[in-house]
């Protein structure tokens, strides 16, 4: 199949070569340059990558042959997994498996396009709804992954006029996307609201004032206070941005995430980015949910969501509405879910990963 597949392509290949090829590139697909060009590139490469291994940052590969999942196989061995993301171990889950399996026979591996030119499904639209339903939100919009979102938000919501202050230990995400808008931009001490509070009061003239922080900080588990953020963005009339990328799923009663876990009420936080791929599947796809017109607006000029190919149906198989709440009992009293299709996204043997996550919590 494989060797077929690369029949046809180079076939097809050679033939837009022949109708006008391509300058700069030879049949044979290697760039044509200059080959001192590509010595040299290869020197700084390689000075660059020993520098990595001196340091003692490289960081390697392991290949998995098996399912994510608590016990994984890597080079024919089996070995505990502690490092995965996998937080309600979904990501394997039979009921989860067949939801991607079944999707794939129903819409498809992919639409090979962006969404706006000829790639949204009823799927997308039902997800999107469903996700800003649980957080509380107007609206959603749909990335390949919560880094897109967070590289497409705030160069299409900031400008020269606004300014945003930012935890200094955000994640990196954040940073990139901070780094192609054209706001002022602060980076305020770790969890510090008196050097938060500085800031703010000393940018009192900007349009728009956004507060960027994590919900929970990925390397150190640390909880951003998210009262005492909305009582400062109150008072200086900024808005609040929060990841919640390792909250959602696993924090709060419901999982709603960090807001859910601090109590705190409707309005504090007034845009959330979040992700599918660690506790809600682990396979792929991330989120921006907020106000209504901001999500009008991230659709017209986010890049990442302008150009990046729609996310693929078989990652949004399971049931995110339920977020966090297979059933203890024949029908699932959150989703009306039977174990068969749930009435929510219309995903055959879609998941309540609330009452997944009760069901392990009581095990243990």
């Amino acid at each position: 199949m494989a060797a077929s597949l690369r029949a046809v392509l180079r076939h097809r290949h050679l033939a837009a070569f022949s109708n006008g090829g391509l300058a700069g590139f030879s049949v044979s697909g290697r760039a044509s340059g200059s080959p001192g060009a590509l010595a040299r590139l290869d020197d700084v490469l390689a000075a660059e990558l020993d520098g990595i291994k001196a340091a003692g940052t490289w960081k390697g590969e392991r290949v998995i042959t098996s399912r994510q999942q608590a016990v994984v196989r890597i080079d024919g061995e089996e070995v505990v997994n502690f490092c995965a993301n996998n937080y309600l171990g979904l990501s394997s889950h039979p009921e989860v498996v067949e939801a991607a399996r079944s999707a794939l026979l129903t819409h498809g591996a992919g639409l090979s396009s962006v969404r706006f030119i000829c790639g949204t499904q009823d799927i997308h639209k039902q997800l999107e709804k469903q996700l800003s339903e649980f957080h509380g939100q107007e609206d959603c919009i749909l990335y390949p992954s919560c880094f897109d979102a967070n590289a497409g938000l705030f160069e299409a919501l900031l400008g020269p006029d606004d300014a945003v202050f930012s935890d200094e230990l955000n994640h990196a995400s954040i940073i990139d996307g901070l780094r192609l808008c054209r706001a002022r931009k602060h980076r305020y001490r770790h969890l510090d609201l008196e050097d938060l509070d500085h800031k703010l009061r000393q940018n009192h003239d900007c349009r728009l004032k956004l507060i960027a922080t994590d919900g929970v900080f990925s390397m150190d588990g640390e909880v951003a206070p998210l009262a005492d953020l909305g009582t400062l963005a109150q008072r200086h009339s900024a808005l609040v941005f929060v990841d919640e990328c390792h909250s959602t799923g696993v924090l709060g009663d419901t999982g709603r995430g960090t807001e859910e876990l601090l109590g705190v009420g409707s309005g504090v936080v007034n845009i959330l980015n979040s992700t599918l791929g660690k506790a809600l599947g682990g396979a792929a796809g991330g989120y921006t949910t907020g106000p209504s017109s901001l999500v009008s607006l991230l659709r017209q000029r986010s890049r990442p969501y302008l150009c990046v190919c729609t996310l693929c149906v078989c990652t949004l198989c399971v049931c995110t509405l339920c977020v966090y709440t297979v059933c203890v009992y024949t029908v699932c009293v959150h989703t009306v879910c039977v174990h068969t299709v749930c009435v929510h996204c219309v995903c055959v043997h879609c998941v309540c990963t609330l009452c997944v996550y009760r069901r392990l919590h009581h095990r243990t």
